[in-house]
């Protein structure tokens, strides 16, 4: 900013500001998207991590793809629980479930598992990833949000030696 301006600090904010949203207009047009786009393909998706976070992004962004994801604690080996995303429910009693990974949520596994082993919870798909992300701390979020899980489970314990 030029000397003579009297409290440059506010006056570069709003002329960030200003420029963020002369951008954001310019980037909703149709030269714009097709400029977003070359940039994406071009630069953003060379760099490693980038496709999956943005694909983790639409979709928490599109509530319509968030329904095809439903956090769930599933039952592996014993009756243990896991925080994960139901994929999908298939005839015969089966579901597709992705379980994160601890730190990264990003990664994980897949597993096609019987459906009396998935639980509903009633917590949003952010509140997975936290949780995982987090090494696990916060699930009891989870576990109160399920009641039939932690009902199953806390009968399976008990009656272990």
């Amino acid at each position: 900013m030029p000397k003579q301006i009297s409290h440059p600090l506010p006056w570069a904010i709003l002329l960030f500001v200003m420029i963020c949203f002369a951008i954001g207009l310019l980037f909703h047009t149709t030269l714009g998207k097709i400029v977003g786009r070359s940039l994406e393909k071009g630069l953003l998706e060379k760099i490693p991590g980038y496709p999956p976070l943005r694909s983790i992004a639409r979709q928490l962004s599109d509530s319509s793809s968030c329904a095809n994801f439903q956090p769930v604690l599933a039952e592996v080996e014993d009756g243990c629980l896991t925080p994960a995303l139901l994929v999908e429910s298939h005839q015969g009693g089966l579901s597709t479930i992705f379980i994160p990974s601890a730190p990264t949520p990003l990664a994980g596994a897949i597993f096609i598992m019987p459906s009396h082993r998935v639980h509903p919870a009633e917590v949003p798909i952010t509140e997975i990833f936290k949780c995982v992300s987090k090494w696990g701390a916060g699930s009891g979020a989870i576990l109160a949000s399920s009641p039939h899980s932690t009902a199953a489970s806390d009968q399976r314990f008990m009656q272990s030696p």
